[in-house]
């Protein structure tokens, strides 16, 4: 392999990796956003029922209220990525 192919070869694979990401970016974007329950929650939190309704009432996690508690699963993407 020259000199030539090895950069080509470098820029592909760099190309790749950014397309990848754009594209799982993308794909996150226009998926459906689902309402969970707070015992949904609690389970992907591994959390008491209680604890996610703290979280609520603190303002943590973004909720809405029609006769019962419902959050959006991208509001639980994002909580989940800022608190690891």
């Amino acid at each position: 392999m020259n000199i030539e192919q090895s950069i080509q070869y470098v820029v592909e694979k760099a190309f790749q990796k950014q397309f990848d990401a754009f594209r799982e970016k993308l794909l996150e974007d226009i998926k459906p956003n689902k309402l969970l329950t707070i015992n949904e929650v609690a389970k992907i939190l591994r959390v008491s029922p209680r604890t996610v309704q703290n979280k609520i009432h603190s303002n943590n996690i973004k909720a809405s209220f029609n006769g019962k508690w419902l959050i959006q699963q991208s509001e639980i993407d994002n909580y989940l990525k800022l608190n690891k």
